[in-house]
């Protein structure tokens, strides 16, 4: 061999046997939360497996929490089976660490309550929704925004599941809490709450927390939109059809400025007040919304 190609070749070997970049598990995570928060979620995916590779020395909690962080990646990128894996693993590892009714373990639980959702596998969703609650009203107290998170989130789902009487007392304590604590969603969850009691026929009920909503909503004209539709929709029921055909003209006014026409909710709002006016025609004009 000569001289010229022995160098070169003991150069290639000098940088094939360089070491690996030498990152911490730590430093991996930052990587992949990074990529999470820009949406990039196979380059977080891939972040964050490596940091869990690397985590082997962290604390079983630690190593929980990015297990956790995978399976909202995993969850973002519709990969639902592997997702469930994920936080398996991470409730494991809770679970084996002692932490397992931690504030850090429920909100594995209500992240999981989603896989379960998105897979149609109904009881275990709620179990876990409740599972979560369970542990916040524990672990952060029974009058914690995390907590009206969850219960908003379970009483919702169980109303598209059609089980409005469960779902009502969990939005109803979202609602409390909310109205409590004074948060700026405390008026978003009491107009679900009314659309529930419209659901169970209780229109009186629904029309108080309607005006509670509208009341509570701010500057948010989608929610007062929605209330006074479910208003309207109540003085419908109970064939008060002036009064109806009042609010679902104002709640269009809302929705077109909040939403725009092109909404599927401004949409049914639109079609609700249509069929009205097809089977009733009085001197809709001058009514003044309530």
């Amino acid at each position: 061999m000569s001289t010229l190609l022995a160098f070169l070749f003991a150069g290639h070997l000098m940088v094939a046997a360089q070491p690996a970049e030498n990152v911490s598990w730590e430093q991996l995570k930052e990587r992949a939360d990074s990529a999470f928060a820009e949406e990039e979620y196979g380059v977080a995916q891939g972040q964050y497996r490596k940091a869990i590779q690397a985590a082997k020395g962290a604390s079983l909690s630690e190593q929980a929490d990015l297990h956790n962080q995978l399976g909202r990646t995993l969850y973002e990128m519709d990969q639902l089976a592997e997702a469930r894996k994920v936080y398996q693993r991470g409730l494991d590892l809770h679970s084996r660490a002692g932490t397992a009714e931690t504030a850090d373990a429920g909100a594995i639980w209500y992240n999981l309550g989603h896989v379960h959702g998105d897979m149609d596998q109904v009881k275990e969703a709620e179990f876990a929704y409740q599972r979560c609650a369970e542990i916040e009203r524990a672990a952060l107290g029974a009058d914690s925004l995390e907590l009206a998170v969850t219960l908003a989130q379970l009483g919702n789902y169980l109303a598209n599941q059609k089980d409005y009487s469960k779902a009502d007392q969990y939005l109803a304590e979202a609602a409390g809490i909310r109205k409590k604590q004074g948060d700026a969603q405390a008026g978003e969850t009491l107009k679900d709450w009314a659309i529930n009691r419209y659901r169970l026929s209780d229109y009186e009920r629904a029309i108080a927390l309607a005006r509670d909503a509208i009341e509570l909503s701010g500057e948010d004209e989608a929610v007062r939109g929605l209330s006074f539709n479910v208003i309207a929709m109540s003085h419908e029921a109970r064939d008060e059809f002036g009064p109806a055909a009042a609010n679902y003209r104002h709640a269009l006014r809302l929705l077109r400025d909040a939403l725009g026409f092109q909404d599927e909710q401004f949409k049914s709002v639109a079609s609700n007040y249509v069929d009205l006016a097809i089977e009733h025609d009085p001197a809709w004009a001058v009514e003044a919304p309530e």
